[in-house]
């Protein structure tokens, strides 16, 4: 499975210490991962590009008050292109009242509380694709 850490920063200038971070964690634990930066300036169409051809099997947003709902406007078009794949977020715009953000996103697959670190390495051993989207399960 291809894993994908997206991180949709402010500007260029900004680095995205998360998905490094939680990268670095999944790849230690055994599971390969690869990260990508975008900027809130890019076309919504230009990056549901790159992602597409990268053909990623799980693709898991960190989320701030600076991208939030481009990155909802991102996972609405992700859950089209890839109707299979998991769709995640976690960071402090996602985290906080997850039982109320997957509901009130329906493209949403699961949503990261805590540190992720720890968490997602064992979240993604543990559990299958199929785990995470049948039925629509409340944060992990």
């Amino acid at each position: 499975m291809k894993t994908l850490l997206v991180a949709i920063n402010a500007k260029y200038a900004h680095t995205n210490l998360a998905v490094r971070s939680l990268q670095l964690a999944l790849t230690g634990a055994g599971i390969p991962a690869e990260f990508a930066e975008y900027t809130i300036n890019q076309p919504v169409r230009d990056i549901l590009a790159d992602i597409a051809l990268q053909s990623p099997d799980r693709i898991l947003f960190s989320c701030y008050i600076w991208n939030r709902a481009y990155v909802c406007a991102l996972g609405e078009q992700l859950r089209l292109l890839f109707p299979d794949a998991l769709l995640a977020l976690g960071g402090p715009e996602a985290s906080f009242d997850a039982e109320e953000q997957l509901k009130a996103l329906p493209w949403a697959d699961a949503i990261f509380c805590g540190e992720g670190e720890k968490l997602l390495p064992q979240v993604l051993r543990e559990k299958t694709l199929a785990a995470f989207t049948a039925p629509k399960a409340a944060s992990i």
